[in-house]
């Protein structure tokens, strides 16, 4: 009997992507499936932020095809993506600090009646379960030049979660969040996994994955931005790569980015 090959939710073939004729993704592969944490892993400049810009909308690819629920797209704009549940949280802060937590979160997405006036009494509401959900404290109305950094991080979290998404992707966020906020980002990880929902998390540690690759689906090692070689256990013609690290449970798919030189 012949198993069956789970569909993409994502897939993207030959991508080549250059800043100002300096290329930052040389005919990468990359694909995601529903219901999977897929770790992306190199060291600085080997193209891991580039890739994940091209889902929010923040990057166009110069070549090659994606494909998004088998449907071929050219590109996201940061509005298409946020249509199409797409959440990301950056490595830097992304934020608006005139405005205060609830204006931020709900930032081009006011909740509205059908006369045009704003529903803030729903939008608040909204906000303080999110900020229950995740044991913090923040003041609603308050500017968030005024808040901590810690703070705005958290606020910034809220948001990307406020569009219930449907791939998550985390972009280099250790250093943001304290090991007792990173705690709720590590369940939430499993909680969209239980969900069917998708995940890519970015990181150049690789003690992040010694420390937590159990939760681990795909790990993605990216060097030099080169075409990438993919190993998958269980497929068809396939081979296994080893990290030079061991894991605490089954992670099933490995993907190695590696140079063509």
């Amino acid at each position: 009997m012949f198993e069956t090959v789970p569909v993409p939710i994502l897939q993207m073939k030959n991508i080549w992507v250059s800043y100002d004729s300096q290329p930052a993704l040389k005919g990468v592969d990359f694909d995601l499936h529903p219901g999977e944490i897929h770790a992306v892993v190199g060291e600085h400049r080997a193209g891991k932020s580039t890739l994940v810009k091209l889902l929010s909308g923040v990057v166009v690819k110069d070549e090659g095809r994606m494909l998004f629920k088998g449907q071929s797209i050219e590109y996201f704009t940061t509005k298409s993506a946020i249509q199409q549940k797409i959440g990301m949280m950056y490595q830097h802060l992304n934020v608006i600090p005139t405005m205060n937590a609830v204006q931020n979160i709900f930032a081009g997405r006011d909740i509205a009646t059908w006369y045009g006036s704003l529903k803030r009494s729903t939008m608040i509401k909204q906000v303080q379960e999110f900020f229950a959900d995740m044991n913090v404290d923040i003041p609603l109305n308050v500017p968030l030049k005024f808040l901590s950094q810690a703070q705005q991080h958290m606020i910034e979290l809220a948001k990307v979660l406020s569009i219930n998404p449907e791939i998550l992707i985390f972009d280099e966020i250790a250093n943001k969040f304290t090991p007792h906020e990173m705690e709720y980002i590590y369940k939430l990880l499993f909680t969209f996994k239980q969900q069917g929902k998708s995940v890519i998390y970015i990181s150049h540690d690789r003690n992040w994955l010694r420390i937590d690759c159990y939760c681990r689906d795909s790990i993605r090692w990216m060097q030099f931005s080169r075409r990438s070689r993919e190993y998958v256990r269980g497929f068809p013609g396939s081979a296994l790569y080893h990290p030079p690290f061991k894991c605490a449970g089954d992670v099933e798919r490995f993907h190695v980015l590696a140079s063509t030189d």
